[in-house]
C-alpha cells in the first residue's frame, strides 16, 4: 500500500529536489546524453537528497506522482502479470516525473503547477487511507 505524506512533507520534496537537481547539473559534464528516462533515472536515483537518495525520496512520494500514461505504458500495465513489471512501470513513471521536475526547476509557473498536480493527488491518497 502506497504511504501517504503531510503537504508539508511534499513541499519539503519539492525543495530537495529541486536543490538536488540544481546541484547535479551544475556538476554535470555537458557532454553526457541519456539514451532515455530510464538512464536519466537510474544515474540520479543513488545521489544525496537531503538525508536521503533522490530514488528513496521519490519513493516516498510514489502516491503524489503522476502517472504518465501512453499507449504503451497503459499496455504495460495492464498486462503486468507479476510484481517485476509491475515495479518496472511504476519506476518509469518516476524516471519521467524525475526529468520533466529537471526541465521545469527554472520555470517558477510549471513547477507551481506540477505541485499542485501532486497536491492534488496526495489529498486522494490520504482520503483513500482514512
Amino acid at each position: 500500500m502506497t504511504q501517504c505524506i503531510s503537504r508539508k512533507q511534499l513541499r519539503g520534496y519539492f525543495t530537495l529536489l529541486r536543490q538536488a537537481l540544481t546541484q547535479w547539473e551544475q556538476q554535470a559534464s555537458p557532454n553526457v546524453i541519456f539514451l532515455n528516462s530510464f538512464a536519466f533515472y537510474h544515474h540520479l536515483a543513488p545521489l544525496p537528497c537531503g538525508q536521503q537518495t533522490i530514488g528513496e525520496l521519490l519513493q516516498q512520494m510514489e502516491g503524489c506522482i503522476p502517472l504518465s500514461l501512453t499507449e504503451d505504458s497503459l499496455r504495460q500495465f495492464f498486462s503486468a502479470r507479476d510484481a517485476a513489471q509491475a515495479e518496472a512501470f511504476l519506476t518509469g513513471s518516476k524516471a519521467d516525473f524525475l526529468l520533466l521536475l529537471l526541465n521545469a526547476k527554472e520555470d517558477e509557473e510549471l513547477w507551481h503547477s506540477l505541485l499542485a498536480l501532486c497536491e492534488g493527488l496526495r489529498r486522494q491518497c490520504v482520503t483513500l487511507c482514512e
